[in-house]
């Protein structure tokens, strides 16, 4: 019987996305053509502009496409737009960039906007328009099957740490199937409404079976970096107009990047959806933006290297080339103290007040195996996490084992007082600086619990290991 490894948590969302946030336009389209029969039209109140536009988007930019003045009648206007549009696809109608709607434009149809002006995204409805409510209603579907397949994976992982053999197999059943129901699907789509169906493949992602694995991966990560979007074909014209591509992008950037993760691996994988990306067109700079902006979300230096990208391939604005400049900046410091912090490397001396009052120096442990545990008595994590740490404390100090606990606590009594109550009999220092804590800056710690563990020369043989792992890793150091 074969066995299924758990999917990479991904959030296969882009096209829960697709119809409120990004549109994609084309520069170089390899086909397709104007047709002038759209029509859009609306109905909103609130409104203090004499003029609503069509947008797409263009990287971090929205680009003006079209414009038609409104009519006045008490507290509500009307318009209605008619223009050339090189494609159906998703367009921004609304007042300014900061206040749009999204909506799908398709030969044919003639949507009526009808809505708020306070706020156009949320305070509006489509009507009059089947293309519209067929999108919406597939992104339902598939979010009712991706439910199911998480459900699938959810039984299998729990069958399989009670040992239940046969709730494994009908787990791993219910996955495939769950999975072929999708696919069956989106092909029908594909043959029914191509736009939408388009829409959802993005989406799709088979679940690892090493069972049923004629790629040899050996593991769910680098089947889900080899297969992420497989069935999309980048050179359809259709994708430099509909958001899927870059919103699902954006959720291969979370999954591949997540802190702990290979990003050597992470960015050749990347690199190979770009490079499929015709240059210059607008699905590639459309996804640059997504994995950009999902690079700082993650908060990986690797935002360097797309930024820069970015920035190479596109010709953008004063204010989006200083915000970008300042990222990437931002990102080099951060790069340099990881250099200081990374596997192997002699890490910053940290010296700072005990609960004494005297300064002690990380230094002074060198000749034993010490965890550096930052943590503080307001966080509930560590606090939960700190009966572990006295166990291993407690089994291997005889061993040489060394702790260092590093509080980014603002109250001493508050530091002194955890202390006491968790029973942490190790070293202690904290200059009470909360998140602006010297240490902390040094070692770039952005949340705790976070941990180093050095070696008796002082190097970091080991980074954020907390419970069994830092077990396993101190047996493996000093024996069990």
């Amino acid at each position: 019987m074969s066995a299924i490894v758990q999917t990479p948590k991904i959030l296969l969302a882009g096209l829960l996305l697709a119809t409120a946030a990004w549109f994609l336009g084309c520069k170089n389209t390899g086909g397709g053509g104007a047709f002038g029969d759209s029509v859009l039209s609306g109905e909103f109140s609130g409104c203090g502009m004499d003029t609503i536009k069509l947008y797409f988007a263009d990287g971090f930019l929205f680009r003006q496409v079209a414009a038609a003045p409104t009519k006045k009648s008490g507290d509500m206007v009307t318009f209605e737009m008619d223009t050339d549009l090189p494609s159906d696809g998703m367009y921004f109608v609304g007042l300014a960039p900061n206040n749009l709607r999204p909506v799908l434009l398709v030969k044919g149809e003639k949507p009526i906007l009808t809505g708020d002006c306070a706020d156009l995204r949320r305070l509006s409805q489509i009507t009059a328009s089947p293309a519209n409510d067929l999108l919406l209603a597939a992104i339902q579907r598939m979010n009712v099957l991706q439910q199911s397949g998480q459900q699938a994976t959810n039984a299998f992982m729990q069958s399989q740490q009670a040992g239940d053999a046969a709730g494994q197999e009908a787990a791993r059943i219910q996955m495939r199937e769950t999975y072929l129901r999708q696919k069956g699907y989106v092909d029908s789509m594909l043959a029914s409404n191509p736009i939408i169906g388009k829409y959802l493949v993005p989406s799709l992602y088979e679940p690892f079976d090493p069972g049923n694995n004629p790629g040899g991966y050996s593991s769910d990560m680098d089947f889900f970096l080899a297969t992420f979007m497989k069935d999309v074909d980048f050179n359809d014209p259709a994708y430099n107009f509909i958001t899927a591509v870059p919103d699902n992008m954006g959720n291969f950037v979370m999954a591949a990047f997540s802190p702990g993760g290979d990003t050597e691996k992470a960015e050749k994988a990347l690199d190979a959806l770009i490079a499929k990306m015709k240059p210059e067109s607008y699905v590639r700079n459309n996804s640059l933006r997504a994995i950009v902006s999902a690079l700082d979300q993650v908060n990986s230096t690797s935002y360097i290297k797309y930024a820069k990208q970015f920035l190479a391939e596109n010709a953008v604005d004063a204010q989006v080339a200083s915000m970008l400049s300042g990222r990437i900046n931002a990102y080099q410091a951060q790069m340099e103290v990881e250099l200081k912090t990374k596997i192997g490397s002699t890490p910053p001396e940290i010296a700072l007040p005990t609960p004494e009052g005297t300064t002690f120096k990380l230094s002074q442990l060198r000749g034993k195996v010490v965890l550096i545990d930052f943590w503080a008595s307001w966080c509930k994590p560590c606090r939960i996490e700190n009966p572990n740490v006295v166990r291993m404390y407690q089994a291997y100090k005889g061993k040489g084992f060394e702790i260092l606990g590093v509080s980014l606590d603002r109250d001493r009594k508050s530091w002194v007082d955890a202390i006491k109550q968790d029973g942490l009999t190790w070293k202690h220092v904290s200059d009470l600086q909360f998140w602006n804590s010297k240490a902390a800056q040094d070692y770039y710690v952005k949340a705790i619990p976070a941990t180093f563990l050095l070696d008796k020369e002082g190097k970091i043989i080991g980074k954020n290991l907390r419970g069994p792992a830092l077990e396993a890793k101190l047996k493996e150091v000093l024996g069990s």
